[in-house]
């Protein structure tokens, strides 16, 4: 009966202590040239669910850019190019997490004439520089001041923003492109302890059952 009664409260006391973890997650892709800005919803924590003992949330952002020049002329030469300001960030939550890159250079090129067709290749056009820049930003909440915001049946709202401006320095008859895309996500994780299951409620009540059968008899 001591061994079984021991098995009992042991079990339960482990099913109940148990901590889980519960995960959401947004994210958008194609900014600036396929999507517009948009707003990153992740879940709050249910407290019906459980006693929430921490948050991970855990912000991404990062865009990559290229610079593509064509001679639009019937002959070839060496052409020069400045980028007097390039500018492209992606910024999430008004500066919670951001990438961005920025470029202000003189560029040179050797090509041959216009080749009929504007695709900044071939033997008319090229592509000057490439960019990209990334950047993760985790944060971690285990008071219950800092965690309350998480709390209810609503969504956590993260605006997302892109900027962009161009200024380039051409020769005559030539033209060029900036091609821009971005990526921005956000992973909230909550640790938790579940309420007791009935499974776990019944084994504690037996337990207690035969502690007061035990007492009485």
């Amino acid at each position: 009966m001591k061994k079984f009664l021991l098995v009992l409260i042991v079990l339960a006391m482990s099913v109940a202590a148990q901590a889980n973890i519960i995960t959401y997650s947004d994210s958008v892709t194609g900014l600036f040239d396929l999507v517009p800005d948009t707003d990153l919803l992740v879940s709050q924590f249910d407290s019906s669910l459980g006693t929430l003992n921490s948050v991970t949330i855990t912000f991404y952002t990062a865009l990559q850019g290229s610079l593509g020049f064509e001679n639009l002329k019937q002959f070839g030469g060496n052409f020069s190019i400045s980028t007097n300001n390039i500018y492209a960030a992606v910024v999430i939550g008004g500066g919670i997490c951001a990438s961005n890159y920025n470029d202000n250079q003189m560029y040179t090129a050797t090509l041959g004439a216009y080749d009929g067709t504007t695709d900044y290749a071939g033997t008319s056009g090229t592509i000057l520089a490439t960019y990209s820049d990334s950047d993760t930003m985790p944060f971690f909440f285990n008071t219950p001041d800092s965690m309350a915001q998480f709390l209810g049946t609503g969504n956590m709202t993260f605006t997302t923003q892109t900027f962009s401006m161009m200024s380039l320095g051409l020769p005559t008859n030539s033209e060029a492109a900036i091609n821009t895309t971005g990526q921005a996500s956000v992973t909230i994780s909550y640790d938790y302890t579940p309420v007791p299951e009935p499974a776990t409620i019944a084994i504690l009540s037996l337990g207690g059952l035969f502690l007061f059968k035990r007492k009485t008899a």
